[in-house]
């Protein structure tokens, strides 16, 4: 029976072993891949009951394997939980929200731009109808200046920029969805912010998530760098995936893991639902701080909106 229940926990234990391993070669924009390592995150306790249970039965050999399983996945997490001095500069809220078909809650977008004083407002699967509801519900009165392509046949096409200062719109990245960008005349000084609404790796679509993925990076990184600069909205990818990895090994760097929010989850499965998922984020160059970040439900959208509290330098 002992024999039995070693074998068991070290067949788990390689399947566990297979989203890290995924993680330290990179998924490099290969949907399989892509998809497989989004389950880091949850392989982490039943690996710690794992090691737990080798020691117990003294399987000293197999649990020096779980326990560097355990120290790779301590060394990408935690540093999520310890965050950097924000710094001295002007004040900016920047928010993300994926509206879900434009189907979104208009009332509660326009809440959390009142109560968190947000700036600026970027928003994905942005429809028509959709606009017209945000401006029924008074956003136009917040943010007055807005860039963008909402999809006119409600579906996930169309994504805006919406802002409270003075804005100068800028071309477009070629990205399946619209993906629309503006230079802000924020009081602190321009800052350049990118709306990026990523394909999902799931899509029907043969090969275009590949394309978005080399898109962003290309994009990104041709940004002028004199300029402090956002890019921010729904990835369709975590922390761990390739495409967010490579971006934040250039001039980026996530806005929850700049403030030590941790692992900040955005998207679930259904409207309503416990979120799973890191997709939705806000990247900072260094000409920004962050002071804090947080996440909020909207009814009617399978994702949180992110709010990012930033100090321009």
């Amino acid at each position: 029976m002992k024999r039995l229940v070693t074998v068991l926990l070290a067949v788990l234990t390689a399947l566990l072993a297979i989203p890290t391993l995924v993680r330290l070669y990179g998924d490099r924009g290969h949907v399989p891949l892509t998809l497989i390592v989004v389950a880091l995150p949850f392989t982490v306790p039943p690996l710690v009951l794992i090691l737990v249970a080798q020691l117990v039965l003294r399987r000293l050999r197999t649990a020096a394997l779980t326990a560097v399983l355990l120290v790779l996945n301590a060394i990408w997490f935690v540093p999520l939980y310890v965050g950097d001095a924000a710094g001295k500069g002007q004040p900016l809220t920047v928010m993300t929200a994926n509206l879900r078909y434009g189907g979104g809650d208009p009332f509660r977008i326009v809440s959390l731009v009142r109560s968190q004083h947000v700036d600026v407002l970027a928003t994905e699967e942005l429809t028509q109808s959709a606009v017209n509801n945000l401006q029924g519900a008074g956003l136009k009165a917040e943010l007055p200046y807005f860039t963008g392509t909402p999809d006119p046949k409600d579906g996930p096409d169309g994504s805006g920029l919406y802002s409270r200062y003075p804005i100068s719109p800028q071309s477009e990245w070629r990205l399946r969805f619209s993906a629309p960008g503006a230079v802000v005349q924020a009081p602190g000084g321009d800052v350049l912010v990118r709306v990026v609404h990523a394909t999902s790796p799931v899509t029907g679509e043969k090969g275009v998530y590949r394309s978005d993925y080399n898109e962003i990076l290309r994009d990104a990184r041709a940004l002028p760098t004199a300029t402090p600069t956002i890019v921010l909205g729904d990835f369709n990818a975590t922390l761990d995936n390739s495409l967010l990895r490579s971006l934040m090994g250039s001039r980026f760097r996530d806005a929850a893991e700049k403030a030590g929010s941790g692992l900040v989850r955005t998207w679930g499965r259904d409207p309503g639902t416990r979120p799973l998922l890191d997709l939705d984020h806000v990247f900072v160059d260094s000409l920004i701080g962050v002071r804090s970040t947080a996440v909020f439900a909207v009814p009617r959208s399978d994702h949180h909106a992110v709010v990012a509290r930033l100090v321009v330098r």
